[in-house]
């Protein structure tokens, strides 16, 4: 592809200059290369730089394909029906990938669903002949009544409706009874858009005393025990990582909210994200020259600095470090978009005539999760009993694996026969351990120790095989969550991923922490008035998902063109 390679000979200058290549840069590009505005506006060169070896940040992470790591909700942007992410459904059109689309079943519940608490084995069938299990294994009031140790979150969203019925029956008179209801969610696509979520997280409230506390104001760790629930249900919300990372408690049920909606409609890319990423960059380089704007993109490109000289109408100088080349490049740019996790940010230092300036996203209290994948490969699906329908979790335990997701590929996940076209999928089946908080350390140091588990079956350098201990120690703890008398098959392939500040693809969550009012902090803020913006799912207002990236990526690029008229 042309652009791919080229170096950088130093002193270029670009109308715009995007830092970071995940998918809220690659939108950001398209955005500005589709945009009849921007030519009108004299932007006719465009630079794009990713620190890593590939573009896709957390994308790349799906590496496999039958990974159900990275689920969406999916509508057809001709039908009439609302999807809760519909510039992802958009994108998706565009980039042609429509046939890609394949319905999951991932993280819906089935009757053989199971749980392992306290050394007791729980389905969801036995939850629906006896209702009270999780009452007496948690000693659970009345009025806590759940399915699932995964519910928990779900009671606490209700409760604060509850407690803001007023206030939200004044603001959305039309919507209250079906966002109280929390029944129908084709309406809760609909109606709990990004303007509700706004004013859910800063303007409703739980009584601290004899005053009412923004939510925005409390972390999940102080609004449960606040809530009057019984002791053995704030255990049961700690488990569920309600107490979690010190985020808003506004910020993480909204998260929360949106997870339940990709129960009912929750799709996979048949080969894995990284096609999306492969296919958005192709279109770039396919879109470049071809309406007077020209796109260079380039890996390898770490930005140490801006520097910004007294004038703010002068070019911005950026300083990164060419890791292809090893050698120091500088390069002025008109306008800068900064399409950056909180990390990456904080890392850049912006400089007013060679003095060190604050940076509005720095200064931005966030907090990001934590998170571990386990990722073990079978060629049949032994936790599924014959005859019966796939189970799809999650399935929890007071275990260190805490959640594990069966996942299939897409020719399984459809019952496909086979064909003729296609070759066998060496491990068409598989399991993920997700641990957060509660016991990423006890899997890292297993993952210390012996030697890679089976590294040969690993055909994809960018991922990491398991220890043989991680795998030791996981299919001891899967054979009690799945109740098997004999020992089940050992994978065919595992690997690890560990997703914290210091790993190479980042944080996997990010959150506004309790205290901040995320109104003060648009997406596309700039900095001292000067042409920086930035955007990225973290600075948007649909956190931690896809949609948040592309929403505030276009919200940039628009800005961008209005302040240049």
């Amino acid at each position: 592809m042309v652009n791919k390679g080229e170096s950088f000979d130093g002193q270029e200058k670009y109308d715009v200059c995007i830092i970071g290549g995940g998918i809220s840069g690659l939108y950001s590009a398209m955005n500005l290369m589709s945009d009849p505005r921007t030519l009108d506006r004299g932007i006719k060169n465009i630079a794009l730089l990713e620190s890593s070896d590939r573009f896709g940040g957390r994308f790349e992470a799906d590496s496999v394909g039958v990974s159900g790591t990275f689920r969406f909700a999916y509508k057809d942007p001709n039908s009439d029906e609302k999807s809760a992410m519909p510039l992802l459904s958009q994108l998706v059109k565009d980039l042609g990938m429509q046939d890609d689309v394949t319905k999951s079943t991932a993280g819906q519940f089935t009757e053989d669903t199971v749980s392992y608490f306290g050394g007791q084995h729980i389905t969801n069938l036995d939850v629906k002949l006896n209702p009270d299990v999780w009452e007496k294994l948690f000693k659970l009031k009345d009025d806590e009544v759940i399915r699932s140790v995964l519910e928990a979150d779900m009671l606490v969203y209700k409760k604060v409706l509850k407690h803001n019925q007023e206030k939200l029956e004044e603001k959305y008179p039309d919507r209250a009874a079906v966002i109280l209801a929390q029944q129908d969610q084709t309406l809760l696509q609909q109606y709990q858009d990004p303007e509700f979520w706004s004013f859910f997280r800063n303007e409703f409230t739980w009584s601290v005393g004899s005053q009412e506390v923004p939510l925005r104001d409390l972390s999940m760790s102080t609004l449960v025990p606040l809530m009057n629930f019984s002791p053995g249900f704030c255990n049961l919300a700690g488990f569920c990582c309600l107490a979690g990372f010190d985020s808003s408690a506004g910020s993480y049920l909204q998260s929360q909210a949106i997870m339940r909606m990709m129960i009912t409609d929750s799709h996979i890319l048949a080969h894995g994200w990284p096609s999306l990423i492969n296919k958005l960059e192709k279109h770039l380089l396919d879109l470049s020259g071809t309406n007077g704007i020209e796109i260079k993109l380039r890996r390898n490109c770490k930005v140490n600095s801006l520097s910004f000289a007294k004038e703010e109408a002068d070019p911005i100088h950026i300083s990164f470090e060419d890791l292809e080349d090893c050698k120091t490049v500088s390069i002025t740019a008109d306008q800068i978009v900064m399409a950056t996790p909180p990390p990456a940010v904080e890392k850049i230092n912006l400089l007013l005539d060679d003095t060190k300036i604050g940076n509005p996203r720095c200064e931005a209290k966030m907090s990001s999760g934590e998170k571990t994948y386990i990722e073990l490969y079978f060629k049949s699906a032994w936790w599924n009993k014959e005859g019966e329908k796939k189970m799809t979790g999650p399935c929890c335990s007071d275990l260190p694996s805490s959640v594990v997701i069966p996942f299939y590929s897409p020719c399984v996940e459809s019952n496909c026969p086979g064909c003729d076209t296609c070759s066998d999928d060496p491990c068409p089946v598989g399991l993920t351990i997700l641990c957060g908080r509660r016991h990423p350390e006890f899997w890292t140091s297993l993952q210390r120790l012996g030697n890679p588990y089976n590294v040969c079956a690993i055909k994809n350098p960018k991922l990491t095989p398991t220890s043989e201990a991680v795998v030791d120690v996981a299919m001891e703890q899967l054979k009690k969550i799945f109740r098997c008398e004999a020992d089940p098959p050992r994978p065919v392939m595992a690997t690890y991923r560990s997703l914290n500040k210091e790993s190479k693809y980042g944080c996997p969550t990010y959150a506004w922490s309790a205290g901040v009012n995320d109104r003060e902090f648009e997406c596309c803020e700039t900095v001292q008035g000067r042409k920086v913006y930035f955007c990225h799912d973290a600075w948007s207002d649909c956190q931690n998902w896809v949609e948040g990236s592309l929403r505030s990526s276009r919200k940039v690029v628009e800005k961008m063109l209005e302040k240049m008229k």
